[in-house]
């Protein structure tokens, strides 16, 4: 199977309703719909986090405060970005590695909140599962052990659990990720590296095929 790598980082340019969204162009769509196999995408900004607030609140019932079980909004989840390519999820995007946190997170597959509002047509044809949601920001920016990156704030599990960058005096590692193309009708393998301070040897944290 071959892949795409959809360059979305550019392109974030307006928020609407206080969350970032993809500048409305035929570019991505161009792209997703015309190339044959499966597309990775890649973007600063992330589309779901557990420590982030990168969404809006869920509404509440009129005349209510209870929460309102059919909006999908949550503080976590970026709802605008989910509708934007959520319709390409699975058929035609395999997975989404962004950045934004400094921090590497490798997220639970298909991942979506467990109280979504189930069996809607929305969900079943827009706020479809991202098959791989990964957290890739941790090439550069120096994060300290005493801001806690991988506290969880909200249900967004990882897959499998512990797999986090390692220390070096109170720092954590930086790291970078090396995707392997093995043509059409064959997976992709990423692997997931860090190096620790000065060492020249990656040392490999994760590897995992996308199909």
């Amino acid at each position: 199977m071959g892949h795409a790598v959809g360059r979305t980082a550019s392109r974030f340019t307006r928020r609407t309703y206080g969350l970032v969204t993809i500048r409305k162009d035929e570019w991505h769509n161009d792209k997703l719909v015309n190339f044959a196999g499966r597309a990775v995408l890649l973007s600063h900004h992330q589309l779901y986090s557990a420590l982030d607030v990168c969404g809006v609140a869920q509404k509440t019932v009129a005349g209510d405060t209870s929460p309102d079980p059919t909006d999908p909004n949550r503080i976590w989840v970026n709802t605008a970005l989910w509708r934007q390519f959520g319709p390409a999820f699975g058929d035609k995007v395999a997975a989404w590695l962004w950045g934004h946190e400094h921090n590497l997170n490798i997220f639970a597959s298909s991942y979506r909140p467990a109280d979504w509002p189930a069996g809607t047509p929305e969900m079943e044809t827009v706020l479809k599962t991202l098959p791989k949601g990964r957290c890739a920001g941790h090439s550069a920016i120096p994060v300290a052990e005493a801001e806690a990156p991988y506290a969880v704030k909200y249900p967004v599990p990882q897959e499998p659990p512990g797999i986090t960058l390692g220390l070096t005096d109170g720092w954590y590692n930086h790291g970078f990720e090396l995707m392997e193309l093995n043509g059409r009708g064959n997976p992709a393998r990423l692997r997931y590296y860090q190096v620790a301070a000065v060492d020249p040897t990656p040392k490999l944290l994760f590897e995992e095929e996308v199909h």
